[in-house]
């Protein structure tokens, strides 16, 4: 409630939702004077509300926002004080994609606010899963304390991001309507950066994540890091300590010490990205540089169980063989072969086996060129005018379509990625996990998209694809398969 105002106003309208305060000032041009409100807190929560200014005929308006908390400062804080107090610091990203011509939420991820001008620290994957899709915006959604919903309140755009380290930063830009903020005004609260120099076995360290199902109340996990790997691997690009901890069920979460100290990101439920190799980009960031995404290669490994290989050495390992005037699919020289020899139409040789969840890899080389011959990988085939294919071109174009009733349909629009080599052997790797479908080439990732018409077949057989559109006389050969299971 207001208390008081300075300098106190000349009139006072209340109403059922507002207070209208009058005041006998004269402005100068460009002249700025002060209006001071002075407010005591009734009850803890989150409030937003209008602010309205007029002067004669001309209006202003700015939304705030409020977060009301008791106070407390005792002189030693316990480290279950220091825990509670990094709360309202960490937030859930959600990726704001478009889908069918409407903006719609998209994956959804832990982030830790790390300044309190809105940059905020998360995960690559968090901002990068909808690959496939136009990301508009990032929803940040904050939360007032322990057990306590979180509240969306800030839009951020992305500033810098690492795909071998698993990290984003972040910074927030508008309100929750879109209209642009002050970041010198924010004033948000955030976590301190720690070192994960400290870091040794046996050291407690605290996991604060939202749930990856979505949910909007944070879980806090605590316990002692057992073991650490110090060396710098490969997949660390500028070195630093990966973290392993042992417990952990939620991907993606905020990483802090008993003195509320961030240090660092979880990537799965067992590795973490150490805070001092993030340190360049959060440091790039509060420069105010913005890193180029449309040249960002963005790295793909598979990650299951083999259940299959095949290099195409023996002819009876399972795979459709034919030939008819407009072309051919068997095993040739090693390796197994199609040819399509007319245009506009499209050949294919079926493995016998059938499939549920699946991740296929595979070798491919153009043997005859048409310069826009297709190749691919098929899955979730149910019969000739029923299956899934994710597509190359050797003009640089892919894409992820269906077969429904022997009708095309597109599900990404064909695409064109530099990554796609004009010639030689290309490596290809096709995920047909549930209704998601992602397509990589020479181990990076193209295409990460989902078929949200909700009539994906549960299993089906899968099929190596070649198609031609104006010219006939292509032929491709594949090798080295091998199929996983996620």
């Amino acid at each position: 409630m207001v208390t008081g105002v300075e300098p106190a106003s000349s009139r006072q309208d209340v109403a059922s939702d507002s207070t209208i305060y009058y005041f006998d000032l004269v402005l100068l041009p460009e002249e700025k004077k002060t209006i001071t409100f002075y407010c005591r807190a009734i009850q803890e929560g989150y409030y937003s509300g209008e602010i309205e200014v007029w002067s004669g005929t001309h209006s202003t308006s700015r939304i705030f926002t409020l977060f009301i908390q008791p106070s407390s400062t005792p002189e030693t804080p316990s480290p279950a004080a220091a825990i509670m107090g990094v709360y309202r610091a960490v937030v859930q990203i959600t990726a704001m994609i478009e889908l069918n011509g409407e903006v719609t939420e998209g994956s959804s991820g832990t982030g830790a606010i790390i300044s309190s001008d809105g940059l905020i620290l998360t995960n690559s994957h968090t901002v990068l899963s909808g690959l496939s899709y136009n990301t508009v915006d990032f929803l940040v959604s904050m939360t007032t304390g322990s057990g306590l919903p979180a509240q969306p309140l800030y839009y951020a755009e992305l500033m810098q991001v690492d795909t071998g380290l698993d990290i984003a930063v972040l910074r927030i830009n508008k309100d929750i309507y879109h209209t642009s903020v002050d970041s010198t005004v924010l004033n948000l609260p955030f976590i301190p950066l720690g070192s994960s120099d400290t870091l040794y076995s046996g050291i407690v360290i605290n996991i604060l994540t939202y749930p990856e199902n979505g949910g909007d109340i944070i879980m806090l996990t605590s316990g002692k890091l057992l073991a650490f790997d110090s060396d710098e691997d490969a997949d660390y690009e500028i070195g630093g300590k990966a973290l392993r901890v042992v417990y952990g069920k939620d991907i993606g979460g905020v990483v802090v010490n008993n003195d509320g100290e961030l240090l660092g990101i979880l990537i799965n439920s067992d590795i973490v990205s150490p805070i001092n190799a993030a340190l360049p980009f959060i440091q790039a960031a509060q420069r105010g540089e913005v890193q180029n995404l449309s040249q960002m290669k963005i790295p793909y490994q598979p990650k299951g169980t083999v259940i299959l290989q095949d290099d195409f050495s023996s002819e009876t390992s399972g795979w459709s063989v034919g030939s008819t005037s407009s072309g051919f699919h068997g095993y040739v020289s090693g390796a197994l072969s199609i040819s399509v020899d007319i245009p506009q139409y499209l050949v294919w040789s079926k493995n016998d086996g059938e499939y549920l969840d699946v991740i296929v890899l595979t070798t491919a080389t153009v043997q005859q060129s048409i310069g826009n011959g297709g190749f691919g990988i098929i899955c979730r085939y149910v019969d000739p005018k029923n299956f899934y294919t994710l597509e190359v071109t050797e003009d640089g174009l892919f894409s992820v379509w269906k077969y429904v009733n022997g009708v095309q349909i597109f599900i990404l629009e064909p695409q064109t990625s530099e990554i796609i080599p004009a010639s030689g052997p290309i490596s290809m790797a096709a995920e047909c996990i549930d209704n998601s479908f992602r397509l990589a080439v020479n181990d990076i990732l193209l295409a990460d998209i989902a078929d949200e018409s909700g009539s994906v077949p549960a299993r089906g057989a899968l099929g190596l694809l070649a198609e031609t559109w104006e010219i006939g006389g292509f032929t491709v050969s594949f090798d080295d398969l091998t199929i996983f299971e996620p």
